[in-house]
């Protein structure tokens, strides 16, 4: 097709076409409502980034009427496949509207403010409108050739790149698809279902599975597997997750989404589960891979996640990173609703634990998906013309070369989907779920090549792909891992490092490290110690690459005090908490190097402010309170004269507990304000930092996590501000950093117990001149001081007293 025909053709659609995106026109009416844009006020000024709209003057009608003509008379119809054109129409149209402010050549740069007309004539030029335009005409080969041209062109434009690789993905399995029809029997029929193994988690390991299912992308049902302390039914979800709201997702079977599901409305979940038990849904509507990190972390610490995904490489991904949070997801459905056929996101693997109700599986493998008709609409996650409840094979002929498996999944399973596997979920029974998308060595290539792709056009998928191409990122299998509570602190490094955790009941778990620094003056060991150092005490400080300021930055206490090594103290013992460590001593041991044994209090606890109620006494009503006291009166000396004192007692404390709480207002002092410097202000910036914060996650747009960032960086920035004259107000610290002077206040002495970590009981004492440090002695210590303030009397000269009976 000569470059001029398509030039011309792009230009007579994009003018008789009024259909954008978001529903926005680019214009209305067709090319005689065009010629009148002239005769508007200010209708010739064309901002090249903004779309002129005169959306009043045309009705939706009309508009349905010109789309109707285009369709019906346009004259180049026959040329094309007549199916695709409308498709063609409305994407050249779209893609206009994203693309008119990045069309970056001089011609468009000279026309800029011109007639709309104009600047697309200069527009439909571009190599990649050309390619955009053929791709939905149908014509792959050309589309590719012109796209090819403009990322050669313009090679920092990534939106091209990305079609480019979207336009090939489609041409490799146009290819696939024309050598399978050449396979194809006439009156062929749909294959029969494959059934899914099942394997009890008792008689399967860890290098099992990865050698015998994920290297040989199987799908498989393991048994026998413990993922909650308490049956995760409808009710117990509600308890602990009825106060978070949801995005529903509503089945819409044309839909381009993917699963052909699609967002409905947004409730408690509380609210959902009540009309799923009550039957009272008004539509199906799903609880579809709700994320449980994120929007119930109380939830998602009740789950112990298999030992066969707990070596997930997203885990070991930086803070903040795409995916780390996604997943454990939830799903809750009632009776009978569908995802439609789909591929999980970026070639990653898949497991889903059943807890309540059946669903109903079917898989195909990866090689199966040109043959089942896969459609690419505006991403790489394609949706499924084929309708797997009623196979047409007919109109899909390839359906015969698919090699479908099946299964039921009921409560108690697990689930293991392969990357890149389609498969289409039906609930046979009110279930509930939970999945996981995931990453090992089994897929990370294929995760690679996928997020190399998706980096194109999106800075976070960039940023993992960096992650996992850095030289130091561990991606290795520990094949002797074991089950992992989904809390737990992940503490993968690059040093040389061993960690222990000691679970303490009624306390938090301890956790012990042994670390060794190469002799070398090389500090990226050190830097690599910061990880999970900064993971363990809660830090948001970038490493630092001295080790002194490391310590100091995750509040870490040497407390070794003996030489170790010669005359130099080279082995150390770092905690956060000094005051659990009871006992240390240095040691001759087998090396040049002493041994360091330490004894700790593993009963050390945070104490915490629980929310209270108090009375509000400035605000009460006393003459209320009189009054009422005041009619009780009578009735209680009236029972005061039978009753006994207790009596007496327990009746006034209720008349005065009733008039109180009938007369003077109360509030709850919460736990989360507990801080006395944080003001009005910053809780304020506090709040609208979580709000920008969850749109952040929401959207995944680059303009709000930015705008989150740079919130989060000024809300730290005013609670160090503030904190420190906190602290300068307590001791009336000068200008000059002194203080001025002694201060002994409650507020004083109620910040240093709040900075308070330990249980260690009564301090050390001083007695004759000697440290008391253990128990017994401090308890004689106590008993002297307690004796030596009362007088020893000499009894022996006083009268005795006879007690005589009273006549």
């Amino acid at each position: 097709m000569e470059t001029e025909e398509i030039e011309n053709d792009i230009i007579e659609l994009i003018n008789e076409w009024p259909i954008t995106q978001d529903t926005k026109p680019l214009y209305k009416g067709s090319s005689k409502t065009a010629k009148n844009l002239q005769d508007k006020p200010n209708g010739a000024e064309f901002d090249s980034k903004r779309t002129i709209d005169y959306s009043n003057e045309i009705t939706s009608n009309c508009k349905r009427n010109i789309e109707a003509q285009v369709l019906d008379s346009h004259p180049k119809r026959r040329k094309y496949s007549g199916e695709k054109e409308s498709l063609a129409n409305t994407a050249l149209a779209k893609w206009w509207r994203r693309n008119q402010s990045q069309c970056g050549t001089e011609d468009t740069a000279a026309v800029k403010g011109c007639h709309p007309n104009t600047l697309i004539k200069v527009t439909s030029r571009c190599t990649c409108c050309s390619g955009a335009f053929l791709e939905k005409q149908g014509d792959i080969t050309e589309a590719i050739f012109h796209l090819e041209m403009a990322v050669k062109g313009a090679p920092e434009e990534k939106e091209y790149k990305w079609l480019l690789q979207k336009l090939k993905r489609i041409l490799k399995i146009k290819t696939i698809q024309e050598k399978g029809l050449q396979r194809v029997k006439p009156g062929g029929e749909f294959p029969s279902f494959k059934q899914v193994d099942r394997i009890s988690a008792q008689d399967l390991t860890v290098e099992e599975f990865f050698h015998n299912y994920e290297c040989t992308s199987t799908p498989v049902i393991i048994t026998n597997v413990q993922m909650t302390r308490v049956p995760w039914t409808l009710n117990h979800v509600k308890e602990i997750a009825g106060n978070c709201t949801v995005t529903l997702k509503k089945p819409v079977k044309q839909s381009v989404e993917w699963a052909r599901l699609e967002n409905s409305r947004t409730v408690p979940v509380s609210t959902y589960i009540d009309q799923i038990i009550d039957n009272t849904l008004a539509e199906p509507l799903y609880l579809f891979d709700w994320s449980l990190p994120i929007n119930c972390p109380s939830l998602a610490k009740e789950l112990t996640i298999p030992k066969y995904f707990a070596g997930d490489f997203l885990k070991r991904t930086e803070e903040g990173s795409l995916y780390k949070d996604s997943w454990p997801s939830l799903f809750v459905a009632p009776e009978g609703i569908t995802s439609e056929l789909h591929v999980d996101a970026f070639g990653s693997n898949f497991w889903m634990a059943l807890f309540q109700g059946k669903k109903r599986w079917v898989f195909f493998p990866q090689s199966d998906v040109p043959y089942l008709y896969p459609e690419y609409e505006h991403s790489l996650d394609p949706v499924f013309a084929v309708d797997l409840s009623r196979p047409d094979l007919t109109q899909y002929p390839l359906l015969q070369l698919t090699t479908p498996i099946e299964c039921v999944l009921e409560p108690g399973d697990v689930l293991f989907v392969p990357a890149g596997c389609p498969h289409r979920v039906k609930n046979l029974e009110t279930s509930v779920a939970i999945s996981s998308n995931f990453v090992d060595q089994s897929n990370f290539t294929l995760v690679n090549q996928e997020l190399k792709i998706n980096a194109l056009m999106d800075i976070r998928s960039e940023e993992l792909l960096r992650q996992f191409n850095n030289e130091k990122f561990n991606d290795q299998m520990d094949m002797h891992i074991q089950n992992k509570v989904f809390s737990e602190i992940t503490l993968d490094t690059d040093c040389e490092i061993c960690w222990n955790k000691i679970e303490i009941k009624g306390s938090k778990p301890l956790y012990t490290g042994c670390y060794y620094r190469p002799p070398d003056n090389n500090i990226a060991p050190i830097e690599s110690l910061n990880t999970p150092l900064t993971r363990l005490t809660h830090s948001n400080n970038l490493p630092n690459l001295v080790l002194t300021e490391a310590l100091e930055e995750n509040c870490l206490t040497q407390i070794v005090k003996e030489p170790t090594r010669q005359d130099n103290i080279l082995d150390l013992v770092l905690t956060t908490n000094p005051t659990s460590i009871e006992n240390i001593s240095v040691q001759d041991g087998m090396s040049d190097h002493s041994i360091v044994i330490t004894d700790i209090n593993l009963k050390a606890k945070t104490k915490k402010q629980v929310p209270r109620k108090v009375y509000i006494y400035k605000k009460g009503n006393m003459n209320g309170i009189n009054e009422q006291l005041d009619k009780e009166l009578n009735n209680f000396i009236q029972k005061a004269n039978t009753s006994t004192i207790q009596e007496c007692w327990n009746d006034f404390k209720d008349i005065l507990s009733h008039a109180i709480i009938s007369n003077i207002p109360t509030k709850i002092l919460s736990t989360r304000w507990n801080v006395p410097w944080i003001n009005r202000e910053i809780k304020t910036m506090i709040r609208k930092k979580q709000r920008v914060y969850n749109k952040a996650k929401r959207t995944n747009n680059e303009k709000h996590w930015e705008e989150f960032k740079l919130l989060r960086k000024t809300v730290k920035t005013k609670l160090e501000e503030a904190h420190q004259n906190y602290i300068s107000q307590l001791l009336e610290v000068d200008e000059e950093g002194e203080r001025k002077t002694p201060v002994v206040g409650k507020k004083f002495w109620q910040y240093v117990k709040s900075k308070k970590r330990d249980s260690c009981g009564v301090a050390p004492l001083i007695s004759n001149g000697k440290l008391m440090e253990d128990s017994k002695g401090k308890a004689e210590a106590l008993n002297h001081q307690f004796v030596s303030v009362f007088t020893n009397e000499n009894t022996s000269s006083k009268t005795k007293i006879k007690w005589q009976p009273i006549a």
